[in-house]
């Protein structure tokens, strides 16, 4: 006589080992509890890696030929572009730090994000005269209070801080200059002498970086 003390009873070899973790053969072949929508033959994945590599391929191949791939992040000096600037596959680091729009290396302030600007600017009064000192800079301004852009602001706001004054009163404004570059503040709706107007390289020399100006 067969024993089948170690096996089971005759018939249940397909299913003697369901519950332990195991499944057994099925007729086609196919792992008994397994899903059928899992199951990937070699063609079909062989399929998709070629598909894969071939999109990865040409979307590098489109890249490179638009695009300067060659420069990378510390070459351009994390700089931020004006939006719109074409830039093609010959332009390089220099011809890009020239356009850029701000250079996150200048930031020198970076207000909270409950700050707003067009704060009323106290002067402080010298011999009878109004005294404003105004600071042009790049600041990281909140948009939103969690949305943040660099930004060039004066005394580090956007809008720049009011100036009050009354007619006939005497003024002077120092303006100094922790931009990048050269900079002027040019004057709308007053009578002031043509030096003072404030248009650059037309009635006065540019502020250079580091410089003060005084109107």
């Amino acid at each position: 006589m067969k024993d089948h003390s170690a096996h089971g009873p005759p018939g249940d070899e397909g299913r003697r080992d369901s519950g332990t973790g195991h499944a057994g053969m099925g007729h086609e072949g196919m792992m008994v509890g397994d899903n059928p929508a899992s199951a990937v033959t070699g063609p079909q994945l062989l399929a998709v890696t070629l598909l894969t590599l071939l999109a990865l391929a040409g979307a590098v191949l489109w890249s490179a030929s638009r695009y300067n791939l060659t420069l990378s992040a510390r070459d351009v000096g994390g700089l931020v572009m004006p939006p719109g600037m074409i830039m093609t596959r010959e332009t390089n680091a220099d011809t890009m730090r020239d356009m850029a729009a701000v250079s996150l290396h200048d930031v020198l302030h970076q207000p909270d994000a409950s700050a707003r600007g067009d704060q009323l600017l106290p002067p402080r009064i010298e011999d009878g005269v109004k005294v404003f000192d105004i600071e042009t800079s790049i600041a990281y301004w909140h948009i939103l209070p969690d949305v943040k852009v660099a930004a060039y602001t004066y005394n580090g706001q956007v809008p720049g801080p009011r100036l009050r004054v009354t007619e006939g009163d005497r003024i002077r404004i120092n303006v100094t200059n922790r931009l990048p570059g050269s900079t002027a503040v040019h004057w709308h709706g007053l009578i002031l002498p043509n030096a003072m107007d404030g248009p650059a390289k037309i009635t006065q020399e540019p502020i250079k970086p580091g410089e003060t100006f005084t109107f």
